[in-house]
């Protein structure tokens, strides 16, 4: 597994993402379902990546999981929706309790509207321009 982290500001605070690489999606699913701590509960065989919360250094905390199997620009941009939910509600302070509700990193819906729309905006810019 290779390990390695990413970091952002947002709100005058530093959030950093700790991003794991697994060799395999069967190795990256052992390593989330034992992070998760509830075997009763695993993660379904369906998942081609991972992103985790917990609480480290005072604040909360995103870990990505990924594997070589499954690494594409809709993943990615998947699960750095998650894990930037995590950040941005630790930089946000106190948000109401309407927004609190929908906005975790257990919003599925969301997450697939940002990464659906990053790919039909870059399909469309490679039609028309040379972008990198």
């Amino acid at each position: 597994m290779d390990h390695f982290n990413i970091a952002a500001r947002t709100n005058d605070k530093r959030a950093v993402i700790a991003v794991h690489m697994y060799p395999t999606q069967a190795a990256m699913l052992d390593a989330a379902n034992d992070f998760h701590g509830t075997p009763e509960t695993p993660l379904g065989t369906t998942c081609l990546a991972v992103v985790q919360a917990f609480v480290g250094f005072n604040q909360p905390q995103a870990i990505i999981r990924l594997c070589y199997q499954h690494v594409g620009k809709h993943i990615l941009v998947h699960e750095l929706t998650h894990a930037a939910q995590i950040a941005y509600r630790w930089t946000a302070g106190d948000i109401d309790a309407k927004a609190s509700e929908h906005f975790t990193h257990h919003n599925e819906d969301f997450a697939h509207l940002v990464s659906d729309l990053y790919i039909a905006l870059h399909r469309e810019l490679d039609k028309r321009y040379t972008i990198t």
